[in-house]
């Protein structure tokens, strides 16, 4: 996090696809373990943060199935914030 972020991005885009992949799943991670968890934070940039939910077949690791179960943490995660 100590290089800016324009300068991240320009350095993996010089990488192949892969590698590229590879640099942004590190990234998300924030250098923390997050197997098992079924949302984590990920960095977006020095004002926003966001959260992720880990869903099978499109993360590695993913433990959230995708319809139903996504909908229904996403609505949980939502929920103590409305009013």
């Amino acid at each position: 996090m100590i290089v800016p972020g324009s300068l991240q991005y320009a350095i993996k885009g010089m990488l192949p696809k892969f590698a590229q992949d590879q640099l942004l799943f590190l990234w998300y991670r924030g250098g923390k373990k997050w197997e098992g968890c079924r949302a984590f934070a990920i960095p977006n940039n020095d004002s926003i943060g966001a959260i992720r939910v880990s869903v099978k077949g499109r993360d590695r690791n993913g433990i959230v199935e995708p319809g139903l179960e996504y909908e229904r943490i996403c609505h949980d995660m939502r929920t103590p914030f409305m009013n």
